[in-house]
């Protein structure tokens, strides 16, 4: 049963390794409500909570899709002591002014940015995205809800395609099917999904389209102005009829960029490629000759929003970064003095 939930080599030499005594059972978080877990294993799905050494010792705590080590607590629900290495892992900053990473959802071999044609589409917001997206480690695919109410499918999709690098693009409706079958070629037993956007997008929808069910329940958006909330509020592994696995996730009004790697260098890589073509090893692209930045600017090839959009996430980045590398050694400190 295990093995129809992604389990593969990778956790299976972590898991002997860990289990020379024979003491645990393996198991994958499929809910996470947060304060509380459904874990599946090979003997049935339990309800979970977290032993009292992981929530103090340890620094890597339990989210959804997470394979993890347990004990029987008794007939119906175990204790999770220890999260197995993570293959791939969707992190951001945390929303408000703390500058601590959070982790949405772990192991998944594609991630679908979700975002709605009935709405305007914010193309700065994306870009956050795809940042996120190639950070995690998986495959990210944007899809496009709501064809059937945008004016212009081939207008919007190009404007996208021009920010979104090597990522495929998907235009469906759920109510009306479009284009769904063009999403067949991501699912595959065992393979798992990701599905990351702002709340109303329909990514609930497209999990109990792709379902053939409603095993999620969502709320009405009104067409007009979107406004609306699915009723999402925990974070859940949807197994299909066909074996794969989808992973939904609450909307996210926040999402900041926590890292300077790949994730920036893969979504900007026509800016990152044009920076290697100054003239000069140290170019601030800002008034040297032979600067191959202003020169794309210029003649119309980059926009300008796009380099500024750069500029701003990289210095986001870093002072992420920055701020929560101090936090930590504050933190040394203080356990330094006790």
């Amino acid at each position: 049963m295990i093995k129809d939930y992604g389990y593969n080599d990778f956790f299976e030499q972590q898991f002997i390794e860990l289990n020379k005594e024979g003491r645990f059972i393996i198991g994958r978080v499929t809910t996470d409500y947060g304060n509380g877990f459904k874990v599946i294993t090979d003997e049935g799905l339990f309800s979970s909570h977290i032993s009292g050494k992981l929530r103090y010792n340890e620094t890597l705590f339990p989210v959804i899709g997470d394979f993890v080590l347990a004990t029987r607590a008794d007939a119906t629900s175990l204790v999770i002591h220890k999260v197995l290495k993570r293959k791939t892992a969707f992190k951001r900053k945390i929303a408000g002014d703390e500058f601590k990473e959070q982790v949405q959802g772990a192991n998944f071999d594609y991630i679908f940015i979700v975002s709605s044609m009935n709405q305007e589409l914010n193309i700065r917001k994306l870009e956050r995205y795809i940042i996120t997206a190639w950070d995690t480690g998986a495959i990210p695919v944007i899809i496009l809800t709501k064809a059937d109410l945008a004016q212009d499918i081939e207008a919007t999709k190009a404007e996208i395609e021009a920010i979104a690098l090597g990522v495929n693009i998907h235009c469906v409706s759920s109510l009306y099917d479009i284009n769904i079958g063009e999403l067949d070629i991501y699912q595959s037993p065992g393979t798992t999904i990701a599905l990351f956007g702002a709340s109303g997008v329909g990514k609930s929808t497209l999990i109990n389209t792709l379902a053939g069910e409603e095993v999620l329940k969502v709320n009405t958006v009104r067409e007009d102005d979107d406004q609306g909330r699915h009723t999402t509020s925990h974070r859940e592994l949807v197994k299909l009829d066909n074996g794969s696995l989808l992973m939904d996730t609450p909307g996210m009004r926040e999402l900041g960029v926590w890292d300077d790697g790949e994730g920036i260098s893969r979504t900007f890589e026509d800016i990152v490629e044009l920076e290697t073509l100054c003239k000069f090893r140290n170019c601030t692209h800002k008034n040297e000759p032979g600067c191959a930045i202003i020169n794309a600017i210029q003649q119309g090839i980059l926009e300008q929003k796009r380099y500024d959009a750069f500029i701003k996430l990289k210095k986001e980045a870093s002072y992420n970064q920055m701020k929560a590398a101090r936090k930590l050694l504050k933190a040394k400190k203080s356990m330094s003095k006790m």
